[in-house]
């Protein structure tokens, strides 16, 4: 049986590699899908190209239409969008305001050392009446109708006069007691959501006051990375002026946009 050669297959195509024949892709896909979503894909960015053109200032996403070109030939489209507004402000060249002073005085350095002296204060018994700022030792007992309220009972507690640690009450009460004294009064329960009063029965024990260290410079060597009194404060002020600086700076900001904003007759656009 005779044999021969079987000539190999050639598929010829103008379309470069990758890509169907024109008739093919217009077989399977709807012209009209094909343009609209080419327009869907190419419209933003030309509208970007436009607005950074056109230096636009843009602050909210744009409506577009498609004005021209829809179905075939040249692409027209419109961007409708919202655009920050120019603000003319008259009468700012007289414009005044008060800020607070950046200066930091001696007393609040003061108040800025004896703070950290507190922490190493130590609490010494007085005979005298407690004063703002003091320690009394208490026994307290808060009841109802002859009853202990839950929580409310202890021995030897240490409260300190003008903290308003339990309710305002217990500092009205407090200011001016001596060891041996006993007040009785009545006041709210110190959880706020407990609206029945209560009996609250206190003896005192003894009042301390807290003695602070002496401010050496082998003290401010012994509690802090510095070697002396002077160098201690000096930290403390560089730290307070730098605080106050950033206050200022923002209070300024703040201040001068409140004047500002009374100048303005403009309403803002709508959200």
């Amino acid at each position: 049986m005779p044999h021969g050669r079987r000539s190999p297959r050639r598929c010829a195509s103008r379309d470069s590699a990758g890509k169907g024949p024109r008739r093919l892709l217009e077989r399977q896909i709807e012209p009209g899908y094909a343009r609209s979503e080419a327009l869907r894909n190419e419209l933003p960015g030309r509208y970007t190209r436009a607005v950074i053109e056109h230096d636009v200032d843009v602050v909210a996403p744009p409506e577009m239409d498609v004005t021209e070109g829809e179905e075939s030939g040249d692409i027209t489209f419109e961007a409708t969008v919202e655009i920050r507004p120019t603000v003319v402000i008259e009468g700012y060249t007289g414009l005044r305001i008060e800020v607070p002073s950046p200066e930091v005085s001696d007393d609040e350095i003061d108040a800025q050392v004896d703070r950290l002296r507190t922490q190493y204060g130590e609490l010494t018994d007085v005979d005298r009446v407690a004063t703002d700022g003091d320690y009394v030792t208490i026994d307290l007992t808060g009841s109802r109708d002859g009853e202990v309220v839950d929580g409310l009972e202890a021995e030897d507690y240490s409260y300190l006069v003008g903290s308003g640690a339990v309710v305002d009450a217990f500092d009205e009460q407090l200011l001016g007691v001596s060891a041996g004294d006993e007040v009785e009064f009545t006041a709210a329960h110190p959880n706020p959501d407990d609206e029945e009063a209560v009996l609250y029965s206190i003896t005192v024990k003894g009042v301390q006051e807290r003695v602070l260290p002496e401010l050496t410079d082998e003290w401010v060597a012994d509690a802090t990375e510095f070697d002396s009194v002077a160098e201690f404060r000096n930290d403390v002020r560089q730290r307070l002026e730098s605080g106050r600086e950033d206050m200022t700076r923002s209070a300024v900001r703040a201040r001068i946009a409140a004047e500002l904003a009374k100048l303005v007759d403009d309403e803002p656009p709508n959200p």
